[in-house]
């Protein structure tokens, strides 16, 4: 069972006959019958808008997701919307998925991403940024990767916001085909953008560390000397 996710979600309730009611305390036993939905929160979003040479209107946008509930939930069917100051719909479409995809209570994820915006044709066209996603229950949000370091290390040679970090495997099992996400924050601990890597190495074993660089698809002009802090996950897809 999973709830609806713009801004706080919250449960739905639906009216079920007695004698269904009945069988399900019968079949699945009470505990299955009386457990809460999923629920999620989603926090402001941040976005920087620039015009890139050739390519039209950039939008980069992010934010955080937390786990508000009692139960490891999945992030799953996220989306966006971007708006005029009309109100008109300016773009739409699907973000692949969230980072990490599951989580555990009070944890956090973050969702972004940077598009184009083929309607637009000056920066000012896009006024907003909304994003909606689904949340459901999970056995388990395992993830015992941990960030040893991360420094944020300004523009690099493209001119886009560079970090670089270390990821070490706290576990017992291996994992492989590791992504990390790191979201850049200000002084005030607000979002100011986010890219993502995946870590050079094909798995990771118990204990053993791996390096990695991330580029963020957003001009470092953008960030400037903003960067105060870094929020770094890093988890197996």
């Amino acid at each position: 069972m999973g709830t609806k996710g713009r801004a706080a979600v919250l449960p739905v309730t639906r009216r079920v006959p007695a004698a269904l009611l009945v069988m399900a305390l019968v079949v699945l036993g009470p505990s299955c019958a009386e457990t809460d939905p999923a629920t999620a929160e989603l926090g402001p979003i941040t976005k920087t808008v620039w015009v890139r040479w050739l390519v039209g209107v950039r939008v980069h946008f992010v934010a955080i997701v937390t786990n508000t509930g009692a139960d490891p939930i999945e992030l799953h069917d996220i989306s966006y919307e971007m708006r005029a100051p009309s109100g008109a719909l300016v773009e739409s479409g699907r973000v692949p998925q969230s980072y990490p995809k599951r989580i555990g209570p009070g944890q956090s994820a973050v969702i972004g991403r940077t598009v184009t915006a083929d309607t637009a044709e000056k920066t000012e066209d896009v006024a907003s940024v909304a994003i909606d996603f689904d949340s459901r229950k999970v056995a388990a949000a395992d993830n015992l990767l941990t960030v040893v370091s991360s420094e944020y290390r300004g523009a690099d040679d493209i001119l886009q916001a560079q970090v670089v970090g270390e990821v070490r495997n706290d576990g017992w099992k291996l994992y492989d085909n590791i992504k990390v996400a790191v979201v850049m924050l200000d002084v005030d601990g607000q979002a100011i953008g986010f890219a993502t890597a995946k870590l050079p190495v094909g798995a990771l074993g118990p204990g053993e560390t791996a390096q990695f660089v991330t580029h963020a698809d957003l001009p470092a002009d953008q960030v400037g000397d903003r960067v105060h802090s870094l929020l770094v996950f890093a988890s197996d897809q």
